[in-house]
């Protein structure tokens, strides 16, 4: 009798699973579908906006109508957006109880995480629709700043700025001037498991295993930290990046490419953001880096976050 009725809830219990992630899945594809909607329709209008914006150029006017029609026009948009205000308050796209309150609705999240892989965004999405916080750790060497004025620190701004209150929180390990050998050979990285993150931004210290440890060490240190990391947190998901750029420099940037070259090798999501810095092989880098280039300047993490901005908060 016992067994039956261990049996039963069992039973009971799988079938509440399934159909919990039925339920979850065709959220998904609800969303999935509204959002592809909502950016046809959003297209559609903004052709039509640049059709009447070539119309009223080409109709010749006096200088006090085209005043007064742009006088008109700004009215016209902040009513409008004062209406759209009001709309977004009265509903916010939220369908169901445990969604995320914020004023994002469910099309507006799907164009922000556009640009992170799939099984990222379904995460991310699956979190604000839970009102769980989404939980990044920037890991790293000294690039990885975890003063206010760091990239990690700037990031977390940004992603509260869109998202809402919280929705992330970037917390930094930051090894300083150690070395991947170091790193892995004292486990260092296992402060990472009590954080018990979401995502992990890696900068692998790439700049201080330059001249010290050679590339393909490198790059099976990396694989041993990931590959401990992801045992002990099986649902982490990790995003690579290079270490800040240097001044004229030569192995340096022959190491970068083979980093990259691994990443898209594992499949690993590769954050390129030496593309948003000067080019390394000139002067113009300087203002961007301390002075003796071993980490960013101010200026430099501020062009390091934007490019990190854009990725998590894709523009519509």
């Amino acid at each position: 009798m016992k067994n039956i009725i261990a049996i039963v809830f069992a039973a009971l219990g799988l079938l509440i699973i399934v159909i919990g992630h039925f339920h979850y899945e065709n959220k998904l594809s609800e969303i999935n579908e509204r959002a592809t909607k909502a950016i046809e329709m959003s297209n559609e209008e903004n052709e039509k906006d640049d059709s009447d914006k070539d119309t009223v150029d080409n109709t010749p006017s006096s200088d006090d109508d085209t005043e007064s029609t742009n006088k008109e026009e700004e009215d016209s948009s902040n009513k409008t957006a004062e209406n759209d205000g009001d709309d977004s308050t009265e509903d916010d796209g939220s369908t169901g109880e445990g969604e995320n309150e914020s004023r994002l609705t469910d099309e507006q999240i799907a164009w922000m995480v556009a640009n992170l892989p799939e099984q990222l965004q379904k995460k991310v999405i699956k979190k604000l629709f839970y009102s769980e916080t989404i939980k990044i750790v920037a890991m790293g060497s000294e690039s990885t700043s975890p003063e206010d004025t760091g990239w990690p620190a700037l990031l977390g701004e940004e992603l509260i700025s869109a998202y809402g209150e919280n929705t992330f929180e970037v917390t930094v390990a930051s090894f300083g001037k150690k070395n991947s050998m170091e790193v892995v050979n004292e486990a260092m990285y296992e402060v990472v498991y009590d954080l018990n993150p979401d995502i992990i931004i890696f900068e692998p210290f790439m700049f201080r295993d330059n001249g010290t440890v050679r590339v393909e060490h490198t790059l099976e240190n990396l694989t041993t930290i990931i590959n401990d990391i992801t045992t002990e947190l099986p649902d982490v998901s990790f995003l690579i990046q290079p270490s800040h750029p240097i001044y004229n420099a030569y192995w340096y940037p022959k190491e970068i490419e083979a980093l990259q070259a691994y990443a898209e090798e594992m499949n690993y999501t590769y954050l390129n953001h030496w593309t948003a810095w000067p080019d390394h092989q000139t002067r113009e880098i300087f203002p961007y880096l301390n002075e003796d280039g071993s980490a960013p300047s101010e200026k430099g993490h501020e062009t390091w976050a934007a490019f990190l901005n854009e990725y998590f908060i894709a523009s519509e």
